[in-house]
Formats: structure tokens, sequence, C-alpha cells
């Protein structure tokens, strides 16, 4: 199982999305999830919509600190629509591992139509039973809102043997995360693949640099 640490590894929620905290996951050899919206003309990195007062770092900026971390992916989460654009505009994230995803419906038509698929993830949960757009992405994120996904079933198995997934742990909405952790460790055993697993990285509890 790899982690891909949710927004940086941090020591306080208010580092999380800073170019130090995703540096850090970077060292540990993790790959990151980060956010993305449109503040005056630039992609930045922030979940929350952004105040003129303030200031976060750029997809530029990440894509530079990307540069000597080629083996780490990144996955965007894309807060907002429109950022499409000026994704076509600036594309040197071309060349990195990057995925997009969380995209609305609407925007997900559009990106699928000007990329690849290997740069996309389509959504699966607890909430969201049917994934859309399943045949333009080589990505599947998993979510567990209010409850778990029963990976048993036929159609989780052949979701989950067609692409690659990821999946987002329960703490990530408050919930303990110890039972799915095991559910997915089974899971690696008896396919016999190593799954990726989105989660919180506080910096207490990163391997040592």
């Amino acid at each position: 199982m790899k982690t891909v640490a949710h927004r940086g590894c941090w020591s306080d929620p208010s580092n999380e999305n800073t170019l130090a905290s995703l540096r850090a996951a970077f060292v540990d050899g993790l790959d990151i999830e980060t956010d993305l919206r449109l503040h005056r003309g630039r992609i930045v990195l922030s979940h929350d919509p952004v105040s003129d007062d303030n200031s976060p770092p750029s997809l530029q900026d990440l894509l530079r600190l990307a540069d000597d971390f080629p083996a780490n992916s990144l996955f965007l989460n894309v807060k907002e629509d429109g950022l499409l654009p000026a994704l076509l505009e600036n594309k040197e994230w071309l060349n990195k591992r990057v995925v997009f995803f969380d995209m609305s419906v609407p925007e997900l038509v559009k990106y699928s139509r000007r990329l690849d698929r290997r740069y996309l993830a389509t959504r699966w949960s607890d909430v969201e039973r049917e994934p859309v757009l399943v045949e333009r992405c080589d990505w599947l994120w998993v979510d567990c809102f209010d409850s778990g996904i029963d990976f048993a079933s036929e159609k989780s198995r052949s979701l989950i043997l067609e692409k690659n997934p990821v999946f987002v742990s329960p703490q990530l909405h408050g919930r303990k995360a110890d039972a799915f952790l095991e559910q997915i460790e089974k899971l690696e055993q008896e396919l016999g693949r190593e799954f990726l697993v989105c989660r919180d990285v506080p910096f207490n509890q990163r391997s040592p640099l």
C-alpha cells in the first residue's frame, strides 16, 4: 500500500498545500494530492476560495518542485470550473506524472475531449454508484463519505482491475480508518497489486529523512 499525502506532510493544518508540506511528502517518497483554483489569472494551490490578501503557491511552483522528484505522482483536485484553458496555455505538466480529478461532470467532458485519458480520473463512491465517463479515464478516485464500498462484488472487482484506483481513507471524513486499511491490504493480497491510499500525513508521522 502506497500513500498519497493529502495536501502534503504538515505539522499544522494551516501548513497544508504549502510548498514546504509538498516537498516534505516528496522527500519521503510519497505521491501527493493538492487542490487547484484560479486566482488573479494564475492557477494556485488552495482548497478554499482565495482572498486578495492571501498568496498561495502556484501550480508552476509545484511543477518546478516536482522536477526534482520525477518518480512521484501529482493528483490535482480541480476545485472550480474554467481551469482548462489556463492548463492548456501552459503545458509544463505534460511531462509529469499528473492526474486531474474531482471536476464537475460537464468539466470532465471538456477535459476528456482535450486531454489523454492517462491524465484523468473519474469518481466512484458510496453516493456515486456509477462512475461517469469511465471509458475516457485511466484512473478511478474511490471515496467513502458515509460508508464503504463492497469491494467483493463482481462490479467492484472489474472496475478495480480495469483502472488505476486511488482509495480515499475514511480518515479524511472524520472516521476511523483501521478496518478500511485492513480491507485494502486484503484486496492487495487477493489481486496481487499495490494500491494507492490518499490520507493525511501529519509531520510527526513522517518517516525519518
